[in-house]
């Protein structure tokens, strides 16, 4: 609904159309959810509860069966749902505040529990594992309750039940040639991806779409519009990619919750 150029919600936060869009956006997210509920994250049964708490069992090699899955609440900004959608390249770029990193890094979790994944993790510069995304990883491991099934090691984490692992790097360490171990990854998350120089960006995507379900996953807040990241998706569209821009602002009207349990 529009006056002037302008929506109802900035003519008049107040005012009885601005509150029948509330209402609509009220309803239009709940059936979301629920749609998301019951597509996206259908886990596998669980087993052995101690405590109403959902504990791998041991299998062998010390390795817990892929076919357990624990009960997991994740709280997603709606606008960023279609980052489940397979797609080559997903960009998400937007201010401070806006949930990228900590969708990417539920997500991501999630996706290593349900089948082997090798996920990279990487930026430009990285001096120490401290300022990686494995902290933040980390973090949400254990805010998840998934501790039991992941471990976090020095440099990596390892998914206990599917054998999945994470790996972070810094681009600047790496030559051309060494860039090529990157080969075989499943997906790879390239964190404050503005500061990626064009050399890199260069080097990296030829070799990771070398596998074809390879994807390629950004994050960044934008700093320059000569960034490589943001000329090339952006600026310019690439039929292969889905580009969100998103803000603080939309985190509280557009948030999911959403339970993974067992049916």
């Amino acid at each position: 609904s529009m006056i002037d150029g302008r929506t109802v919600m900035e003519v008049d936060p107040n005012g009885r159309s601005a509150a029948e869009v509330t209402q609509l956006w009220n309803y239009i997210s709940d059936r979301l959810e629920k749609n998301f509920r019951r597509t996206v994250f259908a886990a596998p049964a669980s087993v052995s509860s101690v405590q109403g708490v959902h504990r791998p069992a041991g299998g062998p090699e010390g390795r817990m069966s892929a076919q357990l899955a624990p009960p997991v609440r994740l709280e997603l900004p709606v606008k960023l749902l279609p980052i489940l959608e397979p797609r080559r390249f997903k960009i998400m770029h937007g201010g401070r505040g806006g949930g990228k990193s900590h969708t990417v890094a539920q997500v991501l979790l999630m996706l290593s529990m349900q089948r082997k994944l090798r996920i990279l993790c990487i930026r430009e510069i990285q001096k120490s594992i401290a300022k990686s995304s494995m902290q933040v990883l980390a973090d949400y491991i254990e805010r998840l309750g998934l501790s039991a099934y992941f471990d976090v090691q020095k440099t990596t984490i390892i998914c206990r039940t599917t054998g999945s692992q994470f790996e972070f790097s810094g681009l600047q360490d790496h030559t051309a040639d060494s860039i090529r171990s990157f080969e075989n990854a499943d997906i790879v998350w390239v964190e404050e991806a503005h500061s990626v120089t064009a050399n890199s960006w260069n080097i990296l995507i030829p070799t990771i779409v070398r596998k074809q379900t390879a994807e390629i996953w950004a994050t960044f807040n934008p700093d320059q519009e000569d960034d490589y990241v943001y000329q090339r998706f952006v600026l310019n569209t690439d039929p292969n990619a889905w580009v969100c821009q998103i803000n603080w602002r939309e985190i509280g009207r557009a948030s999911c919750r959403e339970r993974v349990s067992s049916p």
